[in-house]
């Protein structure tokens, strides 16, 4: 299993009984998993002139190049005051929504629109607001964005003055400001570099993702009898430890399907690593003596 410094695994030695044959575990593997509800895993929610150049490209190239599919409308116009179908169907087809709140933020009646659809999708899986929004405030404070201070202030009451018969909206916006602010999420003023917050978003993304994005049943579509000896690898990972990386050995008579068990779980959860490897069947002699490890 491929490693890096900010992950361990317990040093466990599993035992693999199966009552089914090789025959019955063999598959074709393909990596990426099938896409029946969700188009994306994060929808990126953001003031373009803010943060667009800066913060939020750069966040999505860290989504990017751990392979979770992002959505960034990087040629956000504003023609009219609500947003458009597309963005509406891209909030509707996301698991994980990021709002990136900065100093003009409140200043756009699109972002606030889109804070409100956020919160609706998350409210209707869920229940209430938590767990699938991090809101992030990127050169602003939470309090600002909670109670509309300054420049927010500033914005609502030209907000105010522009939907005079329409002030309800401005108070559901308002509203939703103050919901999401309450969310936990992450302060930029907390972090003494860019690239430490958006590595710890990413990594709160990765741990929210395992089991949606890799989802099991994906694999019980293709291996029989899989599932348990799965959730049984899983406990005894430490993800998200400090500790040194160590070893999880997983034995049991031949043709079972051990291979295909740690390929599994290794697929499962090689994006939380910075460089992953797989090696199987090291006991062969290799045809190719200078390709040997």
């Amino acid at each position: 299993m491929a490693s890096s410094s900010s992950s361990s695994f317990s040093q466990e030695e599993y035992e693999y009984e199966s009552s089914f044959s090789q025959e019955e575990y063999e598959y074709e593997y393909e990596s990426s998993f099938s896409q029946e509800e969700y188009e994306y895993e994060v929808f990126l929610s953001f003031r373009g002139e803010d943060t667009r150049r800066g913060f939020t490209a750069h966040l999505y190239d860290a989504f990017h190049k751990k392979n979770i599919r992002t959505f960034m409308d990087d040629k956000k116009a504003e023609t009219g005051y609500k947003i458009s179908p597309q963005l509406t169907k891209a909030i509707m087809g996301s698991k994980i929504w990021i709002i990136v709140f900065s100093k003009d933020f409140a200043s756009s009646t699109w972002c606030l629109d889109e804070v409100l659809q956020i919160l609706e999708c998350n409210r209707s899986r869920n229940g209430e607001i938590k767990g699938n929004v991090i809101p992030i405030f990127y050169g602003i404070k939470p309090t600002i964005v909670r109670k509309q201070k300054e420049s927010y202030a500033i914005a609502f009451a030209k907000h105010a003055e522009r939907f005079k018969d329409r002030i309800e909206m401005v108070q559901q916006w308002r509203d939703a400001l103050n919901e999401v602010s309450g969310v936990t999420g992450h302060d930029s003023e907390n972090f003494r570099y860019d690239h430490e917050l958006i590595d710890k978003i990413v990594n709160d993304v990765l741990l929210k993702l395992p089991k949606d994005q890799l989802t099991i049943d994906h694999f019980k579509k293709n291996l029989i009898g899989i599932e348990e000896r799965v959730k049984d690898i899983e406990s005894f990972l430490s993800i998200d430890s400090e500790d040194d990386v160590c070893m999880i050995g997983i034995w049991g008579m031949g043709g079972i399907g051990k291979t295909t068990l740690a390929s599994t779980v290794f697929d499962m959860y090689k994006s939380f690593f910075d460089a992953d490897c797989f090696l199987k069947n090291i006991r062969e002699e290799p045809k190719d003596k200078e390709k040997s490890i």
